[in-house]
């Protein structure tokens, strides 16, 4: 599920809007996302888990590349939650490192692999990891909000508000768990509503960096 369940409040500061708004992942979010590094051939699935489509990913076919997709709305269309500049860096100059950090990773893993040792393997694998999970942590954060016209803000509905209230009792207390959940996080990080398939219930974790949230599925 990728409803958004961030409720409209006034504005906020840059860095309290990104970690509200990023953790309205629900369902199995961090289960489906695979490791880049875990893969031996380079398609959008390695970064997508299934959850995003190769064009959210960025994914051209034709030049074997990901390349810095357009966001689904306007940069300003998530005022007052998050204003226009902080949009426009996350997207155009963190969101394009990624990718950029992604191909040049995946183009020397192509060309040198075979020839590296493994010290140097594994730094490679790292550096993959990193910025694929960074290219669809970012990817997936866009397609997750949405403007108020076009049906972001608000409280979730249906089975994920009966889920929420039976986890949590109410949306308030989820709201004031996930808040503090991303306000501590130390450096870079996210905060996420997740599916935990083995107890059956949601939970809210934190990943640190770029961490790839299957390795918590």
């Amino acid at each position: 599920m990728t409803t958004p369940i961030s409720e409209s409040v006034s504005p906020l500061d840059r860095r309290a809007a990104l970690g509200a708004l990023t953790g309205a992942v629900a369902g199995a979010a961090l289960a489906a996302a695979p490791s880049a590094s875990a893969q031996s051939s380079v398609q959008p699935s390695i970064v997508g888990g299934g959850l995003l489509t190769p064009e959210e990913l960025g994914w051209n076919s034709d030049a074997g590349e990901y390349e810095l997709p357009d966001l689904p709305y306007d940069y300003d269309e998530l005022e007052p939650v998050i204003d226009e500049q902080t949009m426009r860096i996350h997207h155009g100059k963190h969101h394009a490192g990624y990718i950029r950090g992604l191909n040049n990773a995946l183009a020397a893993a192509k060309r040198d692999g075979s020839a590296l040792g493994a010290g140097a393997v594994r730094s490679l694998m790292d550096d993959i990891t990193f910025h694929g999970s960074g290219l669809f942590n970012h990817s997936l954060f866009w397609q997750i909000m949405a403007p108020q016209n076009k049906g972001g803000g608000g409280r979730p509905d249906g089975d994920l508000a009966a889920k929420i209230n039976e986890n949590f009792g109410t949306f308030g207390t989820f709201q004031n768990l996930f808040g503090k959940a991303a306000k501590g996080v130390r450096g870079s990080g996210w905060s996420f509503l997740a599916y935990e398939p083995t107890a059956g219930r949601l939970i809210v974790t934190t990943l640190h960096n770029q961490e790839d949230g299957s390795i918590h599925g």
